[in-house]
């Protein structure tokens, strides 16, 4: 918990460290009343204990993010694009629906110009 004079960061020591990711991998949200006991164990500030969590959730997401496109390198690329074409059928089943929407209307034109 000591403050470096350069930076206002807090480095926490080989007692804390390893209890807070003891705690993270219990569960990456940490609830209210589990915040104020870890940092009442810890000697810590629950906003430390709190801000410890974010970080280390932004920096599972970057490792994450990092191996997601090391697969794409790899010529792995059958997983990643798995993901994204998950999606868009939702929003493709919906583009359907509005095409089924068009259609009768341009079979009631070419019915119209059948008469004319």
């Amino acid at each position: 918990k000591t403050r470096t004079n350069d930076k206002y960061r807090v480095v926490y020591s080989d007692h804390q460290r390893p209890e807070l990711e003891k705690e993270f991998h219990f569960s990456r949200y940490i609830t209210i009343r589990r915040k104020k006991e870890v940092a009442q164990q810890l000697g810590l500030s629950e906003r430390q204990v709190k801000i410890w969590f974010q970080k280390t959730r932004a920096k599972e997401r970057k490792q994450n993010k990092k191996k997601e496109e090391a697969m794409r390198a790899s010529g792995n690329m059958t997983t990643p694009k798995l993901e994204p074409l998950d999606s868009p059928p939702a929003i493709s089943a919906s583009h359907h629906v509005h095409g089924h929407a068009h259609s009768p209307n341009m079979g009631m034109g070419m019915g119209m110009s059948q008469h004319h």
